[in-house]
């Protein structure tokens, strides 16, 4: 086994591919690690299936695949991010974590390399390892889990990114409510995002984001029988399980974080989910891969508004 195994267990590594991706590149920054050294770093973690986009050790391909990460989530929901804007939940402030600094300094470093995420502005990222037709990050760690020993997942919030309210999180749902070309859906999609959370209550500091999950899980699926039940709803329109799935995983993701202000240990229940026999089984294989891969944007973000 490589000596990179004292970065983590593979459950640590796990827990949130990008954010050690961003580790590893760290800390190779400081203690001098080869290009070579890194390349084997890289080559570890694809052994343990962490991605499906692993780059190599200088900090611009680093950015660009953390651009990239962001472009797969938001592209799906159909939202356009320019970081640029003011009307935007992001903002120019200093974050406290100086690796989340670095990369939201690049990003706004220039008008011409603004997070455009609907253009080509991306960049092509130099890669340590290209494949044609590379598995999605759903599937790599779907697979994975049923290996791993513990199936419960504890995020810790820094005590600075826990003043939230329901006012900022309502404002990132109309931001992505906003962009949907389709006016007639908005008030059920609406619903579908904010009924399911408004009501919860964290019990002993411990908010266990499958109730969260198991809420939104009813209405999507409420949703997906009867699409068209408005009168004023074109039967045209259809629902999208996957596209749903987006929505309610980024609504549940902010919530999360927000939620934080009560509670500095968040848990969910990854087992008990995965053992319900009633879930879609797209709506749990998002979650996964998108609740690991972007908890660390959107905790950033956040903490800017």
């Amino acid at each position: 086994m490589p000596r990179w195994t004292h970065y983590g267990s593979v459950e640590e590594l796990m827990s949130n591919p990008l954010q050690h991706l961003c580790d590893i590149s760290k800390k190779a920054q400081q203690h001098s690690i080869t290009q070579n050294g890194m390349e084997e770093a890289m080559d570890y973690l694809h052994k343990l299936h962490i991605g499906d986009t692993l780059v190599t050790s200088t900090w611009k391909t680093l950015f660009a695949a953390y651009r990239a990460e962001l472009a797969k989530l938001f592209n799906r929901i159909g939202v356009t991010l320019d970081i640029t804007s003011n009307e935007l939940p992001f903002g120019r402030q200093d974050l406290t974590t100086p690796i989340h600094s670095e990369i939201l300094t690049h990003f706004l470093s220039t008008s011409e390399d603004r997070l455009d995420l609907s253009s080509s502005n991306l960049g092509t990222p130099r890669l340590h390892r290209t494949v044609a037709s590379p598995k999605p990050l759903l599937v790599d760690l779907t697979s994975t889990l049923s290996n791993l020993k513990t199936y419960s997942r504890v995020i810790r919030i820094a005590p600075e990114k826990q003043q939230f309210t329901y006012a900022q999180h309502n404002h990132i749902v109309s931001k992505i409510l906003s962009s949907r070309p389709t006016p007639t859906l908005l008030p059920k999609m609406e619903t579908l995002l904010i009924a399911p959370v408004t009501d919860l209550t964290p019990l002993d500091g411990v908010l266990s984001l499958h109730t969260i999950f198991d809420q939104s899980k009813q209405h999507m699926l409420k949703f997906a029988r009867d699409p068209n039940a408005d009168e004023d709803t074109s039967k045209s329109e259809t629902f999208d399980p996957v596209e749903t799935a987006d929505k309610l995983g980024v609504n549940a993701i902010t919530f999360q974080i927000l939620q934080s202000k009560r509670n500095k240990l968040l848990k969910f229940e990854w087992k008990r989910v995965m053992s319900d026999v009633r879930d879609p089984g797209v709506f749990v294989s998002y979650l996964y891969a998108r609740l690991c891969g972007c908890v660390l944007f959107l905790s950033s973000s956040l903490s800017m508004i």
